[in-house]
């Protein structure tokens, strides 16, 4: 039984490594087989890849496996942080150390009714759980999360055969973020030129710099809205001067924003500088119920909000405002790009 559990596992083994020399763009599959084999071999009844890492506000699933409804949801709302007090799976991340959980409710967490812990037990009857970090050189950035309905813990071997899963979706992840790096930085030399060109040929019009600035920065930034305006010259306006992804709303070309609103936007044009809100539902403007904050949450269903100013001189004559309609930050790469393409404009 012993040595057809072995064979198993190589087989296991050969079958991933080959998947990560085919998935350099997606490691998605990679992932899918590694929950699929390790849930299999270890007798788990669910296992999950959860994402995250140090500074992060909380953690994210990016695979699962036999994992139900009542498991996944709180981390699809964000409401799983990064915080080892709170979590257990935070806490192998944070540490890079195993964790093996033999009965989560005798544990001090589900006790005091940390985080979700609660919900797994009661909700998703897990009681056994091993949990194995993804280590960097930099850290922790995410973990294997395997689960058992039983109190049952899991084996030496067992644990091993994570570890060494672990290890290998290390190596597809930092495969497939070198080479979304090469593609990204690709494709944003060829939006450049892209850009350079419209402004060569648009002298005397700046409308069409102004749609393609936009539309780059909201394709590579992977935003699901944007918008582009210029302050007049009194500065107690700013004017709509493009727009993409925003078909619902009065966000239309020439409409105009009093600088004297309590507006992201008008912080940017106002400070000069990046307003970067994680969720924009949460915001001031929207809790005090600023008719356009409104609109933006309840009818384009804006709650990430991403604003760039654009400037002459070290003083803001207009902004690019990117939007996600998930609680999704831009990455710092991702405002970079903005930042140049605001530059051009």
């Amino acid at each position: 039984m012993e040595l057809v559990r072995a064979r198993a596992r190589e087989a296991a083994t050969r079958e991933i490594l080959d998947l990560i020399s085919h998935s350099r763009d997606d490691d998605r599959p990679v992932f899918d087989a590694m929950l699929h084999r390790a849930s299999n071999l270890c007798g788990a009844d669910a296992a999950a890849l959860i994402l995250g890492k140090a500074g992060d506000p909380h953690q994210r699933i990016a695979a699962h496996y036999g994992a139900g409804p009542a498991s996944v949801a709180p981390y699809d709302r964000g409401e799983v942080p990064m915080d080892p007090d709170a979590s257990a799976v935070a806490e192998a991340i944070l540490t890079g150390k195993v964790l093996h959980i033999k009965d989560i409710v005798d544990t001090d967490r589900y006790r005091r009714g940390a985080g979700v812990i609660a919900s797994f037990a009661e909700d998703s009857g897990v009681r056994t759980m091993l949990i194995v970090p993804l280590v960097t050189a930099t850290g922790g950035i995410g973990a294997f999360s395997l689960d058992r309905k039983e109190i049952r813990p899991y084996t030496d071997d067992e644990i091993a055969l994570v570890e060494t899963f672990a290890a290998q979706a290390v190596i597809a992840i930092e495969n497939v973020r070198q080479f979304r790096e090469l593609q990204d930085s690709l494709e944003q030399q060829e939006a450049t030129s892209d850009i350079l060109r419209v402004i060569n040929q648009s002298r005397e019009d700046e409308t069409r710099v102004f749609d393609l600035v936009l539309e780059k920065a909201a394709v590579l930034c992977d935003a699901d809205q944007g918008s582009l305006q210029i302050v007049n010259e009194a500065r107690t306006h700013a004017r709509l001067m493009a727009r993409w992804g925003h078909d619902r709303t009065a966000w239309r070309p020439g409409f105009e924003i009093s600088l004297d609103r309590p507006l992201s936007i008008v912080a940017t044009i106002r400070t000069g500088k990046v307003v970067h809100i994680e969720d924009y539902a949460q915001s001031d403007a929207y809790r005090d119920r600023d008719p356009i904050a409104v609109d933006l949450v309840e009818t384009e269903g804006v709650r990430t909000r991403l604003n760039v100013p654009l400037l002459q001189n070290g003083i803001a004559i207009g902004c690019i405002s990117l939007s996600r309609r998930a609680v999704r930050p831009f990455s710092q790469p991702e405002i970079q790009i903005v930042e140049t393409f605001a530059a051009q404009a």
